[in-house]
């Protein structure tokens, strides 16, 4: 039951001696209910687009170069409908572990396809 319903009933429960200041002070004070409720979910869903691939890329990139475990490696990153493909040349299986995760958290990234090489 929504809270202006609640206060609807409540309202209308109350005794006939309070029945002309109820309905006076029911229609503002429901809609002032309404209105405070719309407001306090209107902020919780955003509508956001993804990253384009080249914004994708730049930001795997500099991912991947800022990353002490990753120094030494020679890495290519491209980006097509969020999917992104790394190839290159890494030490370790460390190394592979830590550039997937890095691009794994970046936003738009639906997937990652890796091509290693020792």
């Amino acid at each position: 039951m929504s809270i202006v319903s609640r206060f609807m009933k409540s309202a209308a429960s109350s005794s006939s001696a309070d029945a002309p200041t109820t309905a006076k002070k029911l229609p503002k004070r429901a809609a002032s209910l309404h209105t405070s409720a719309t407001r306090a979910f209107a902020n919780l869903i955003q509508l956001t687009s993804a990253p384009d691939d080249a914004v994708i890329q730049r930001l795997a990139e500099r991912a991947l170069s800022r990353h002490r475990s990753l120094d030494g490696c020679m890495l290519q990153v491209d980006s097509r409908h969020g999917v992104v493909r790394v190839a290159g040349t890494v030490h370790s299986e460390l190394q592979k572990q830590v550039a997937a995760e890095l691009l794994k958290n970046i936003d738009g990234v639906r997937s990652v396809q890796m091509e290693w090489s020792h």
